[in-house]
Parts: structure tokens; sequence; C-alpha cells
């Protein structure tokens, strides 16, 4: 099962480009969720990168980008994507996930206080196991308006291990 963002709407996007290199042609099925698309940044969303992070540096994390989404509403959005991951029964799984996602789940993971400084190169694996999702999961949850859906806690799933695997894009 492999797990991306947007379904493909203009020919291929990075995303769907990424999970046909990853795959390589297997036949593996595909879920598209679209929980883990990238940050809606509205009108910023077609200009040079340079300009949104212009925009970013002088917002809060709550502030939203005309038209588009806050990160504090990103990062519920993935939290929520991560829960439904959790909930599917596939021992291990491929997601394709953009920067602010990735950079997120890995910072949760890693039980860091603060997002990593670093680059995230294209197409870098990173190895997840149940534990440190669930954990991303929470820690996004905590982003969430406090009438979204619970944080989920240890026992709540399958206590079998299982593992994530993300790419970027």
């Amino acid at each position: 099962m492999c797990t991306s963002s947007s379904p493909s709407p203009p020919p291929a996007t990075h995303t769907q480009q990424t999970i046909d290199i990853a795959l390589r042609g297997r036949q593996v099925s595909v879920l598209v969720e679209p929980g883990f698309d990238e940050l809606r940044v509205g009108d910023l969303d077609s200009g040079p990168i340079e300009i949104y992070w212009s925009w970013k540096n002088q917002h809060s994390l709550r502030d939203r980008p005309p038209p588009g989404e806050s990160r504090a509403d990103a990062l519920c959005r993935y939290a929520n994507a991560l829960r439904r991951l959790l909930a599917r029964t596939e021992t291990v799984t491929l997601a394709v996930i953009h920067e602010l996602g990735l950079r997120y789940i890995v910072t949760a993971a890693a039980d860091a206080s603060r997002w990593p400084d670093m680059a995230f190169a294209n197409a870098i694996l990173f190895l997840f196991d149940e534990y440190a999702v669930r954990r991303a999961a929470s820690l996004g949850a905590m982003a969430c308006p406090r009438s979204s859906s619970p944080v989920i806690t240890p026992g709540q799933l399958p206590g079998r291990s299982r593992s994530a695997r993300a790419a970027a894009t």
C-alpha cells in the first residue's frame, strides 16, 4: 500500500512521479490520502517560494495566507491523516509526503523540541515505527482546535509492530 498526497490532477504531480520511481512498475495498490497534501498557501501558491518564506517569517503558526490555510491547520490535517494511516491494517506503508508534513513527522518522531533547520532533499527515505507515527499524530493534534478528534494513546491500535516509510517529494 502506498499513501500519497494529491491524486495527480495535472499530468503527473511530484508525488505521483516519486511513487512511480519508488514502485518501479511493481503492482502495489495506491491510496490517495488528501490529508497529506501540501500546505495550501492560497495566493502565494504559484509564486516563488522565497515570497512564501518571507510571508511565513512575518506571521505566526496560526496566520493564514489569503485565502490559504495556516501551518497550524496543516499540522492538524497531517495529524488526522496519520491517525487514519495508523488505523489501517497493512504491516508496512510507504507514504510519499511533501516537505512540511515530512519535517513535522521527523521532528515529532525524533521527539525534538524544535523543527530541524536542515533542508530536506528530494526522495529521501525515513523509517518510522508505529510508536513514532503515534507520537507525531499526538503532537500534531495539539495544533487542532479543541473540538477535533482525540489524541491517539497507546493501546488504541493493535499491538503488533508496524512501520511506515516516508519519502520527501
